[in-house]
């Protein structure tokens, strides 16, 4: 047991050691090898190898597979729709899945659009112009295979779900696409892997400290966090009343009637069918994970797997008949998790390569290369944070500490690393409000950050007496400290719904 628990992976902000190299290993090859000649039809869905010796932290493999997957059209010029990594499960006694992949190969697909006369010179020129982008999602890719290398059971319903979100769409409505595409970015599959995929983009682009803001704001993934955090239930009713033509031909085209609704009232209808089709495609997902033979699709599960499934779609059921209070849910949490998730990546800037010193002989003719156009300020911006923080007696600060507690705990659980069986490793975490630093905006709610200290960590069998003490952040898995900041924010959310925190961990560390 004591063994098993010092195994726990230990990286920083999420990026494996040398991921980073990996993908540009990968990256490299390809390029080096395509063939200038040879056109996109001979290119396509050919699998080639590439033999060595690769290392992301303990992860090691020796091959690289890879292939290239064209649409081929004459409306389309070369571009890159997506990536894929390929992997096989089987589902445990228990109903978790478990990767089967071979962990001494890497398997990515790229899923490629391109006009019929495209050769190995077109697909090599776009992308070396789009070196960042391909880096990044190679590194994204490989993050996903280390994931199951370190983690090879994960949550079978969590898995069912992430397929749902990847697979389906509702019709053409636009509004609600880019609803089901934030259910899927802020997935925690995904999530794991973003941090490692701008790291890649940072190591492709050179990124120095002194441009990772610049680079940070205009990258995809915090463009699209900050769509996500933005995300509310009457911001997103307005884009369909917006789109309210295109929701009449889709319920025209699938018989679904509308006649003398208001349009705030196809609205509704339109949302309640939303939630009706998010519970199927999960529900569906879901069984085609659970089913062993074609019998159960008509027959249905029996013994523990029925009472397993039975269970899953009670869950579900949730919010039958509440559209709102889902949307509403979904709302909140699309918030914190893209929240945390910009918190999370900012701190890559430690990973940016310093600026360099220069040497500048003709000051004038440096100005006018590299000079900013500075913006005349007449006022010393730093100062209104501090100035502003209210004081520890102030009543929003007590309410705080009256809704988590001056001093509490957090036990939850997490499934054993290397393991065969589900073995589980049961935590406990002892803590105290150290400080709470609080700025009411404009708007007249409130926000900062609350500070723990973390008084005792322990680790073992809630039914043993074979427990441990830990004292820094890699004894445990990188979730558990997110299972435990949530559950503060949540009843933090839940008290006193105008204020909105981050969680800083202070950590005891060892003590001899």
């Amino acid at each position: 047991m004591k063994e098993l628990i010092k195994q726990i992976l230990k990286e920083e902000v999420g990026v494996p050691n040398n991921i980073v190299n990996v993908a540009n290993q990968i990256f490299n090859h390809i390029i080096n090898n395509l063939t200038d000649t040879e056109t996109v039809e001979e290119i396509n869905n050919v699998t080639k190898f590439y033999k060595g010796k690769f290392q992301i932290g303990d992860l090691k493999f020796k091959m690289v597979d890879y292939k290239f997957e064209f649409h081929i059209d004459d409306k389309y010029e070369v571009e890159i729709a997506g990536m894929a990594t390929g992997g096989g499960f089987k589902v445990t006694k228990n109903f978790r899945i478990k990767s089967t992949i071979d962990k001494d190969t890497f398997h990515i697909k790229f899923v490629m659009v391109a006009p019929p006369d495209a050769t190995g010179e077109d697909v090599k020129n776009y992308m070396m112009k789009e070196k960042i982008e391909f880096i990044s999602s190679i590194t994204h890719e490989l993050k996903h295979k280390y994931d199951d290398f370190k983690k090879p059971k994960t949550s079978l319903t969590a898995r069912g779900e992430y397929g749902a979100f990847t697979a389906n769409n509702f019709g053409d409505i636009t509004p609600i696409n880019k609803f089901i595409h934030n259910l899927y970015f802020t997935h925690t599959i995904e999530n794991l892997v973003r941090p490692s995929e701008l790291a890649g983009a940072i190591d492709a682009g050179e990124i120095t400290k002194k441009g990772f803001y610049n680079f940070l704001t205009n990258n995809r993934v915090y463009k699209k966090l900050k769509e996500i955090q933005g995300f509310t239930y009457e911001g997103f009713r307005e884009d369909l009343m917006n789109d309210i033509d295109k929701i009449k031909v889709l319920f025209d085209t699938n018989d679904i009637d509308y006649e003398g609704l208001s349009d705030e009232q196809i609205v509704d209808k339109t949302l309640d069918l939303l939630l009706l089709n998010l519970r199927q495609w999960k529900a569906e997902s879901t069984h085609r994970l659970l089913m062993d033979n074609p019998i159960e699709l008509l027959m249905g599960f029996k013994g523990k797997k029925g009472k397993f499934f039975d269970d899953y779609l009670k869950k579900l059921s949730k919010y039958e008949g509440d559209f709102k209070k889902y949307f509403e849910y979904e709302q909140k949490m699309f918030n914190f998790v893209a929240s945390k998730m910009i918190k999370k990546i900012s701190k890559l800037y430690a990973m940016t390569k310093n600026d360099t010193n220069e040497s500048i002989i003709n000051w004038e003719l440096w100005q006018k290369i590299n000079g900013n156009k500075s913006e005349i300020v007449t006022e010393f911006s730093y100062l209104k944070e501090s100035n502003g923080r209210l004081p520890q007696t102030h009543p929003m600060i007590k309410s705080i500490i009256k809704v988590v507690g001056n001093a509490g705990v957090f036990e939850d659980s997490y499934s054993m690393p290397y393991s065969d069986n589900d073995d589980m490793v049961d935590y406990r975490i002892e803590y105290h409000i150290d400080k709470i630093s609080l700025w009411k905006d404009e708007d007249g709610d409130y926000s900062g950050t609350v500070k723990l200290i973390l008084d005792k960590i322990i680790l073992g069998e809630s039914n043993g007496d074979d427990w441990v003490r830990v004292y820094g952040r890699d004894d445990l898995p990188s979730w558990s400290w997110d299972h435990l900041e949530e559950d503060i924010i949540s009843k933090i959310e839940q008290w006193i719904p105008n204020v909105g925190v981050d969680i800083e961990l202070i950590f005891p560390g060892y003590r001899g």
